[in-house]
């Protein structure tokens, strides 16, 4: 897994570097899927934040003012809406509160083998995410 950073949004090429194994059909499913993730704006699930005391945490769950984080490992779904969590949660930041980076870190999600959905059909993706740090 690369977890280094890095300051592109998700293009094929990049896309392709991060997910070699993936065949067409699975590509064409997180290109499409990270296109959308990669356009929004706002913090949002599977994003990275440095929180105050300088550890990286992931958001977990968006409460619309606030953001939930994790400091635990979790598994994120993605979705061309985007992307869903489940684990342990930490926390809620209030939006307020972030400020982007500029700067990605490679984040690890799952999707559906050729979009079939049933179980033990999912498969690990990974896509550049945005990194937040939190504003005193």
């Amino acid at each position: 897994m690369n977890t280094g950073e890095n300051t592109s949004i998700p293009t094929a090429a990049p896309l392709r570097d991060l997910n070699p194994e993936l065949d067409a059909r699975d590509f064409e499913t997180l290109h499409h899927r990270a296109e959308a993730y990669a356009m929004r704006q706002h913090a949002q699930v599977g994003d990275f934040v440095e929180m105050l005391d300088g550890k990286l945490r992931r958001f977990t769950y968006d409460w619309g003012d606030d953001i939930q984080v994790t400091s635990g490992e979790g598994s994120f779904y993605i979705t061309v809406l985007g992307a869903d969590y489940s684990g342990a949660f930490d926390p809620s930041i209030a939006k307020n509160k972030l400020v982007d980076t500029a700067r990605t870190r490679t984040g690890r999600f799952w999707i559906f083998h050729h979009d079939i959905h049933r179980a033990h059909h999912g498969i690990e993706v990974f896509l550049p995410c945005k990194v937040w740090t939190v504003h005193t």
